[in-house]
């Protein structure tokens, strides 16, 4: 599936009212909607859970719903919006068991996620017992026998206290990227012509957009929705098509996604 985002300007040394239509594909073709958290094979505690999610928003989303297990257990309609994507939170009344978590989109496509695999497992608290009276029996004897009082010693654990290892940081993850304009930028600098580099990225502290033999270009972070903004400016060497990259880096490593074909071109038109 590819969205069309129509730019409008004005065409270089015309002076006339020109169109460009960039198509955008989402890294998984065949959907719009993903599961943020809880994570595949997740072992969750029994009890009130946050169910995230994302989805872009071509068409003016109503809103997302949460299904576990076919049965709709919430939905959200007053979605956060950045750019192309909206963001959903549900809550989800969790019990013991294993079970499949989908999310559904309300209004344009109605495309669904795919289905999360999770196991809600937890201790079960018993009641305590109730506490039980002991009648006293009084003794035949006029007189009871002192019994030998018995020293407590203090005992040494029998097992030392297990130490747990910390939890290793999440690899980042790029769930989408595309340009956001005609992918074509001029050799001259000062040519006021560039373009937008968006993409969703999660668990990473800095990304950047690399363009294939030509340099890179820093992202900046707003939620979860990073930018770049690619400038004209090559040295003449560099005119022609140049992949371009999006890496993010984080505390668990890297992580990479290909944006697609940037055409950097001779001079500049003249406005």
């Amino acid at each position: 599936m590819v969205w069309p985002i129509v730019v409008s300007g004005v065409a270089a040394g015309v002076g006339v009212a020109a169109t460009a239509v960039t198509l955008l594909t989402p890294v998984d073709s065949g959907a719009q909607v993903w599961i943020d958290e809880p994570l595949t094979s997740a072992v969750l505690a029994p009890g009130t859970i946050t169910v995230t999610a994302h989805a872009t928003d071509p068409e003016r989303l109503d809103g997302l719903q949460l299904k576990v297990d076919g049965k709709q257990v919430d939905q959200d309609r007053s979605l956060a919006r950045d750019g192309l994507l909206v963001f959903a939170a549900f809550t989800w009344r969790a019990t013991s068991g294993a079970h499949e978590l989908v999310v559904t989109q309300l209004g344009g496509a109605g495309d669904v996620s795919e289905a999360r695999s999770v196991t809600v497992s937890g201790p079960t608290t018993a009641p305590a017992p109730a506490p039980t009276g002991t009648t006293p029996t009084p003794s035949a004897s006029p007189s009871p026998t002192p019994s030998t009082p018995t020293s407590a010693v203090p005992t040494e654990p029998s097992q030392a206290p297990s130490t747990q290892p910390p939890d290793e940081p999440a690899d980042p993850v790029i769930d989408a990227a595309a340009f956001v304009g005609t992918p074509t930028v001029y050799q001259v600098t000062g040519c006021p012509y560039s373009v937008q580099v968006q993409a969703r990225i999660r668990d990473a502290t800095s990304a950047r957009a690399e363009i294939s033999g030509a340099g890179a270009v820093p992202m900046s972070r707003s939620s979860s929705t990073w930018t770049a903004t690619i400038p004209s400016g090559f040295p003449a060497g560099q005119v022609g098509d140049h992949t371009v990259t999006v890496r993010a880096s984080g505390p668990g490593g890297t992580a990479d996604l290909a944006v697609g074909t940037l055409t950097i071109k001779n001079a500049c038109p003249k406005d």
